[in-house]
């Protein structure tokens, strides 16, 4: 039987943390959108309460034509200076996420893609950059996951190269490494309503690229019929496994994640030789805050 509240959904209060002073954005957020005016106020929200500091939200207008979601987005321009809003026309999310991704700043060295109507916990941001820090190797860290509203589950699958060119259990939501996203030509697909985002994890495995589960419940997935990715499932599915299909083609071998914990993690090996600092400080704040990710 699943306890878990689903009425803790972050972002319904506007909780931001003050920080001393401003970052150059490390991670630049990409999310595309397109006549969303029911939640993408909720879905700001969860990333303005990040307890890190140091992003910039790509906004990322796909051909709307709904005059009401339009002024909406103009009001979510100015809740912060670091979130840009950009308009072009319609192409589909992949495509909207590579736009996205070309307008990121020249400090990003990650990306982070979120879909205007989904949610991140306040320690989605801090966990995945530390844990990527830390394992300088991974190019993308994700979390388990929680969906809700038309559906409410938790998600929480172990990682598997070979099963994920059968199926994908992974969700949209990550943070990419900004370098790897762009050795593999990003989405790479101007196709609408196919799979861009398994798709994107398969050419990442067929690069030999690995990535990091933070499994701890990170991503809220809101599960409703206007969805991308329910859109997806029942439109062009012919079209849309036909390019998963070609991606598994170019696959050879097996790669493993990072796992967070890991329950086969060998305590006699302790790194001397770490060296990591964290200049993001807190206004005013004269506590210590620790975030520990135990192996």
């Amino acid at each position: 039987m699943n306890n878990f509240n689903y009425e803790l959904q972050p972002g319904r209060e506007l909780r931001p943390f003050k920080f001393e002073k401003d970052y150059e954005p490390i991670i630049s957020i990409v999310m595309p959108f397109y006549n969303e005016r029911e939640h993408i106020e909720q879905t700001v929200n969860s990333v303005l309460n990040q307890t890190f500091p140091a992003w910039e939200l790509i906004i990322v207008d796909d051909g709307s034509n709904d005059e009401d979601a339009l002024k909406g987005l103009e009001k979510i321009a100015k809740k912060d200076k670091r979130i840009h809003v950009y308009h072009k026309e319609n192409s589909g999310p992949g495509d909207t996420r590579d736009f996205a991704v070309s307008k990121s700043s020249e400090s990003s060295k990650y990306i982070c893609t979120l879909d205007s109507d989904d949610l991140i916990d306040k320690t989605y941001l801090e966990i995945a950059y530390f844990t990527l820090e830390t394992n300088p190797n991974a190019t993308w860290a994700y979390t388990d996951s929680i969906g809700f509203g038309k559906e409410n589950y938790t998600w929480n699958k172990g990682f598997s190269s070979n099963k994920l060119k059968k199926v994908n259990e992974l969700t949209v939501c990550a943070v990419i490494k900004k370098e790897d996203f762009l050795a593999v030509g990003g989405y790479g697909v101007k196709e609408k309503k196919i799979f861009e985002d398994w798709n994107l994890w398969l050419k990442f495995i067929a690069d030999k690229k690995y990535p990091v589960h933070n499994s701890y419940y990170g991503f809220w997935y809101r599960r409703n019929e206007h969805s991308e990715l329910s859109a997806s499932v029942n439109t062009n599915k012919k079209r849309a496994m036909e390019i998963i299909h070609d991606t598994c083609k170019t696959i050879k071998g097996t790669v493993e994640a990072k796992e967070y914990p890991d329950y086969n993690y060998n305590w006699n090996y302790i790194r001397d030789d770490f060296k990591f600092k964290s200049d993001f400080k807190e206004e005013n704040n004269e506590k210590i805050n620790i975030l520990m990710i135990i192996p």
